[in-house]
Order: C-alpha cells, then sequence, then structure tokens
C-alpha cells in the first residue's frame, strides 16, 4: 500500500517548508541577545546601540504573528466539517501545530529577553548617570567651601586682622588645603569616594 499524494499532504509540506529552518533562525536571534547581554554586563554601554535592539525586538515581533496566523490556519482547517483527513494527514497538521506553538512560545520567550536587555540597559545608563552626578556632587561639595573663603577675603573689610598679618596669606591657603584633605576623608571613609 503505496501512500499516495494528496492535496492536503501537499498543503502540510508547504506550511511545514514556511518554518522549515525557523528555529535555527531563532536560535541565531537569541546568539545575538546573548551578546548584547554579555557586553552590557562587561560594561559596554557605549558599544550598545538601542536601535538594533529595537530591530531584533520587531523581528522577533512579526515571527510570533506569523507563527499564530499558522497556528490559526491549522486551528481553522480542524474546524471545518466537511473536510475528512486520512489518520496519518490528521497526525500530520497535529505535528505542525505543535512545531507552531513551540516556535511561537520562543519567539515570545525571545521578545521578552530583549525587552529584559533593553531594561538591563536602561538600568546600566542610569546607574552611569549616577556615578557622573556623584562624582559632580563631591567637586561642588569641595568647591563651595572654598568659594565661600575666597568671596569672603574677597569683600577686603578695613578692620579684617587676617589682611595685615605678614603670613596671612599662607595661612589661609593652609586652611582651605586642610579643609579640602579633610572632607576627602571624610568622603573616602564615608565611601562615598
Amino acid at each position: 500500500s503505496i501512500d499516495m499524494p494528496t492535496i492536503w499532504k501537499f498543503y502540510y509540506h508547504f506550511l511545514n517548508m514556511l518554518i522549515d529552518r525557523d528555529l535555527l533562525y531563532l536560535q541565531d536571534i537569541e546568539n545575538s541577545l546573548s551578546t548584547f547581554e554579555n557586553n552590557l554586563l562587561d560594561g559596554g554601554i557605549d558599544e550598545y546601540n538601542q536601535r538594533d535592539i529595537i530591530y531584533i525586538r520587531k523581528k522577533l515581533f512579526n515571527q510570533y504573528r506569523f507563527y499564530t496566523q499558522l497556528f490559526e490556519i491549522e486551528h481553522k482547517l480542524n474546524e471545518v466539517d466537511h473536510i475528512t483527513l486520512t489518520p496519518n494527514e490528521d497526525k500530520l497538521f497535529d505535528l505542525f501545530s505543535n512545531r507552531v506553538s513551540v516556535l511561537r512560545s520562543e519567539a515570545q520567550i525571545l521578545r521578552d529577553y530583549s525587552m529584559q536587555i533593553q531594561d538591563l540597559y536602561e538600568s546600566q545608563i542610569s546607574v552611569h548617570q549616577n556615578d557622573i552626578m556623584k562624582i559632580l556632587t563631591i567637586v561642588t561639595t569641595l568647591v563651595l567651601p572654598l568659594s565661600l573663603i575666597a568671596g569672603w577675603y574677597g569683600m577686603n573689610f578695613k578692620y579684617m586682622p587676617e589682611l595685615e598679618w605678614r603670613d596671612g596669606y599662607y595661612v589661609i591657603l593652609c586652611v582651605m588645603f586642610i579643609l579640602v584633605l579633610g572632607m576627602l576623608a571624610y568622603f573616602k571613609r564615608k565611601k562615598w569616594l
């Protein structure tokens, strides 16, 4: 008994051909996402291209929609009463349906993974900006008392005794230097530096 070709077998092979290498395609996308993630974890924020991850997410969304449509086609085929499939043909379409379901799940998992990488990128940017703000705050904290002292002695009031001292300039410089060193030591002890 030779298994004769039918329109339904042709239809199955045609649909199967549409997704034949998709698992490898999704594996390549997963490898790309993994490379993005590793670069981000290694501190490669500057090398990260947000457009690439958005492009990959769009591709995965399109793949997910494609698999959903194929899944719906197969289910509509099962709902039509007047179509009679042989047990072998029915088994083929069940196999196809399972394969599409796996591919659709994989595409959804990879979409979620790409969103996690985007969140990781945004958190890395936030940490980087916080580090910059911390440095700016420390510099401001160091310069503010020095500016106050410079402004105070820049008023040149007539009765400021330090202005008449022969070593007044050097004393003020030493006070400023000690003030900066004291603040730096305090920052180090608090682990802000």
